[in-house]
């Protein structure tokens, strides 16, 4: 035995040890530990541990038994939960509280009925147990019973005086309970115990019989209707019973209520509908036939309003075209008389509702009564019923309408015709209806805007051909051209169609469908854009070609920028659509208002093969821009190689400068372009034109290297021309590989005699740390020195260091033009070999425009003068100047401006 004997008793308590409990009780008072621990734990751990010896052991110890544990449960509580029915007799025998709750408002009675202990319950209540206490939500145990279908528990507890005329914080009560459960015996308890049958429970004051039609027992609604429930009762919606049933489409429930003596069957609802009337509209054909076998006979006005209300309703109003559905359900109603009458025909309102519910058979009978066929709503301005039938998708209505004269051109509040509402919701077949009737349309872009520019999917864009197809083989268009309202973007029906990437091939047969039909091939829109330049400018090559087929103007300029189709596809790149605007004659030259042509956006946007398309079709490699830039500019600064060389293939100027002095060859050094300015100083450009930046390039202070000013694109910042962004013009200072090829260049020069400006020279002289490329170069001259072309004393060093109109005369020569044809001087001269190259293709195409030159001089003077006096006055002029020569001579003089390769 411990030092404590409170633990110990505590602990025997727990785990049940019934000889240590007597021990301890019989050494000491019980009351000593019901004081020392609050008087009544033992009891509680006893009943909580189950220990039904110990329990009684404490009882007949004389333990007191209203104790509560911190969920203020009781012994009894305790007792009930173990189901120990002699515990529970042991403790109200020593007077426990029968009535004591817990804290859930729980009485041991509730917890006995939860249990389903019929024993225990039936003693709670001998021992005077309050059968009405509510507990937790106000529930009683005759409630929780009921729930539970117990029905001899709910027996015990009636016979007892239970009762329950109240109602649980969800608003239901016992009675609802045992209709919802279909419980018919215990509802017949229910109801014999109490006047019970028209009480109201919930937040909707739902009587016995509103529930049971809810939960659609039959048998039960016969039952309550038995007891003396009231048929007309209105819960807080006003609904009796029977709008109920009539809602939940219980025929049955309907027509037991029906044949009721009490019923009322033209009682209605706060919305004024009979039970007829919520049948109607629910527009089932065969429940509406048995419904009018047994309900009682209807006056001739009431028939009236019946069908009124009909139309009235909202049924069906998410659907559309529905006159398959509600014109069954008339055509029952008139078969019972239920009609219309003439003075409905000028009720405005009535004839609306009677077209949005799409009901043909009405609509007739109402026109035949007189009706005005262009009666508008009275809440929208000149919306007729025509535009209603064809808004709501009622082809019938529709039909029936124009059948009787409906003006099928008339225009709404919102400047609408009928035929807009149809293709706004690409309703094909109410289209075919109105175009075949005689529909016109002012402005066909505003038309079709709504179906196109949303949330356009490709079935609405697919449908767009087929609309449009209609429309034209019925001229619906008044003019296929004309533009839209002053509101909007003053586009015509063809820029409509400038279609969608992943649908276009739909939009081209319909775009040239509408061409074929008339449409303006060159409409604008308001920006000043062509349709051609719309199709550019979104790389739809198909379209240019359909476009260009109906003779499209190539030419057409935009008002801001001037900028015509081929500007805009040589700034974005577009090879074919180049090609094509080409081919049916755009200007290759044309200028925009910065003075910029084609050739000069293809060298911007680096693309070379639009460069080779241009230059094909007579482009001007000379032309000067803005700050006097030229094409070979551009090319040589942002780095195209490729542009560069078909520029100097078509013998561009090298040495022509921009309004700040700078060279192509200029720019390419101070952009870092090493090889282009390797070729550049091949093909011939003059060194000695690089100035202010040699000191720093050839003293070797490269990082000395000042900023310089370099022609920025600023025409292609436009707005109206999307160029290619690969052009990427930033300044970068010269690197060493591009220092090192004009240093070689010079020492090139050098070896050849050339002329080399002095300060180049002493940069040279600083640079250099070993003379093998010089050697080299100075190898290789003495073998062009030595080497002869032909069976001429024409050496190679010859062909570099003569003028171009020396070299023109040389190749004139037969034997020298053949013998260089088939030379290897690629392979013999690999240093020398481009110079070579481009001094020989110069003279060749020098000397092909000066023959034809001469014939022209000799023209204009009127007389011949010797070819050498010819040629030395034609030596004074460039290679534009002697075409410009021969074009102002004889027609029948033919020059060959390409170069011979």
């Amino acid at each position: 035995m411990g030092d404590d004997p409170c633990s110990d008793m505590i602990r025997a308590c727990l785990i049940g040890d019934v000889a240590k409990a007597k021990e301890l009780i019989a050494i000491h008072d019980l009351s000593q530990f019901e004081e020392w621990y609050g008087g009544y734990r033992l009891l509680r751990d006893a009943l909580e541990g189950k220990h039904r010896a110990i329990a009684k052991l404490l009882l007949e110890s004389g333990s007191r038994v209203n104790s509560k544990d911190e969920w203020e449960n009781s012994p009894l509580h305790l007792a009930v939960l173990n189901e120990d029915t002699q515990i529970v007799s042991m403790l109200l025998k020593r007077c426990a509280d029968v009535d004591a709750k817990n804290y859930c408002q729980q009485t041991a009675l509730y917890l006995a009925v939860e249990m389903r202990n019929f024993t225990i319950t039936e003693l709670l209540l001998r021992n005077n147990a309050n059968v009405n206490v509510a507990g937790d939500w106000c529930r009683t145990p005759l409630y929780r019973s009921v729930e539970m279908g117990n029905l001899e528990i709910t027996k015990l507890l009636l016979r007892h005086g239970s009762y329950d005329d109240g109602e649980s914080l969800d608003g239901t009560n016992s009675l609802f309970l045992a209709i919802a459960c279909k419980n018919i015996e215990i509802l017949e308890y229910l109801l014999n115990s109490g006047p019970f049958v028209n009480s109201t429970s919930g937040i909707y004051g739902n009587t016995p019989l509103h529930h049971a039609v809810v939960y659609g027992n039959k048998r039960i609604v016969e039952l309550l209707m038995d007891r003396g429930a009231d048929v007309n009762a209105r819960n807080n919606k006003g609904l009796v019973p029977l709008h109920v049933a009539a809602a939940v489409q219980n025929d049955d429930i309907v027509e037991v209520l029906l044949k009721h003596n009490d019923i009322n069957a033209d009682v209605r609802n706060n919305r004024g509908k009979t039970v007829l009337s919520i049948i109607i509209e629910q527009l089932d054909v065969s429940r509406l036939k048995e419904i009018l076998k047994i309900h009682p006979k209807i006056k001739c006005e009431e028939k009236r309003r019946y069908l009124r209300d009909l139309f009235y309703s909202n049924c069906l109003h998410d659907c559309k075209d529905h006159d398959e559905v509600i014109s069954p359900v008339v055509e029952v109603l008139l078969s019972h008389d239920f009609t219309v009458f003439p003075e409905d025909a000028s009720n405005r309102k009535f004839l609306h509702a009677v077209v949005d519910k799409g009901c043909t058979v009405i609509m007739k009978i109402l026109l035949q009564y007189g009706a005005d066929v262009e009666s508008s709503h009275a809440q929208k301005k000149g919306y007729t019923l025509l535009h209603h039938a064809v808004n709501r998708g009622q082809l019938n209505v529709a039909r029936t309408l124009i059948d009787y004269g409906a003006n099928v051109n008339a225009i709404d509040g919102n400047e609408k015709s009928p035929i807009s509402y149809a293709i706004d919701d690409v309703n094909i077949e109410m289209i075919k209806l109105l175009a075949s009737s005689g529909a016109k349309i002012k402005h066909p872009s505003d038309t079709f805007r709504d179906c196109l520019n949303g949330d356009a999917c490709l079935w609405n864009i697919m449908n767009v051909w087929s609309i449009t197809k209609i429309l034209m083989h019925h001229r619906v268009f008044i003019d296929v051209n004309v533009a839209d309202g002053p509101t909007t973007t003053d586009s015509t029906v063809t820029h409509i169609r400038i279609p969608h990437s992943h649908v276009h091939y739909l939009q081209c047969d319909l775009i040239e469908y509408l061409l074929s039909q008339g449409a303006d091939v060159n409409a604008k829109n308001r920006a000043g854009h062509s349709l051609l330049y719309r199709a550019t400018m979104c790389n739809f090559n198909d379209f240019v070609e359909i476009l260009l087929k109906y003779n499209a103007d190539v030419d057409i300029a935009t008002p801001e920028q001037m900028s015509t189709p081929l500007h805009l596809a040589a700034a974005i790149g577009n090879e074919p659509i180049t090609r094509m605007l080409i081919a049916a004659g755009a200007v290759v030259n044309a200028k925009d208002k910065f003075g910029q042509t084609a050739l000069r956006f293809a060298c911007k946007s680096k693309d070379d093969k639009v460069v080779a398309a241009l230059l094909e079709s007579g482009a001007s490699i000379e032309d000067i821009g803005k700050n006097d830039t030229t094409p070979l500019h551009i090319a040589a600064s942002n780095g195209s190689l490729v542009i560069v060389k078909k520029l100097l293939k078509e013998f561009a100027d090298v040495e022509c400068t921009n309004k700040n002095g700078h060279t192509p060859l200029y720019l390419a050094m101070i952009c870092g372009q090493r090889e282009i300015v390797e070729e550049l100083l091949n093909y011939g450009a003059d060194v000695s034109h690089i100035r202010t930046a040699d000191y720093y390039i050839f003293s070797g202070n490269i990082n000395e290297l000042p900023e310089f000013d370099v022609v920025q694109p600023e025409a292609m910042r436009s707005t109206d021309i999307r160029y290619n962004r690969r052009s990427n013009n930033r300044l970068r200072r010269p690197g060493r590989n591009t220092v090192d090829v004009i240093m070689r260049h010079i020492v090139m020069l050098k070896s050849l005699n050339g002329r080399v400006e002095t300060q180049n020279q002493n940069g040279i002289d600083f640079h250099e740390r070993k003379n093998n490329f010089q050697i080299i170069c100075e190898c290789e001259v003495e073998m062009m020195k030595r080497e002869k072309i032909g069976a001429t004393n024409i050496s190679y060093y010859d062909i570099l260091i003569k003028s171009t109109d020396q070299l023109a005369i040389l190749m004139g020569n037969e034997s020298i033009a053949d013998s260089l044809k088939y030379s290897d001087y690629h392979d013999r001269f690999p240093i020398y070999s481009k110079m070579l190259h481009y001094n020989l293709t110069k003279g060749q195409h020098r000397g092909k425009l000066l023959n034809p030159s001469t014939e022209s001089l000799n023209f204009l003077f009127g007389f011949v003068l010797p070819k050498p006096v010819s040629w030395k006055l034609l030596d004074y002029l460039n290679n534009d100047d002697l075409i410009n020569v021969i074009e102002a001579g004889p027609s029948t003089i033919i020059v060959d401006k390409s170069s011979d390769n």
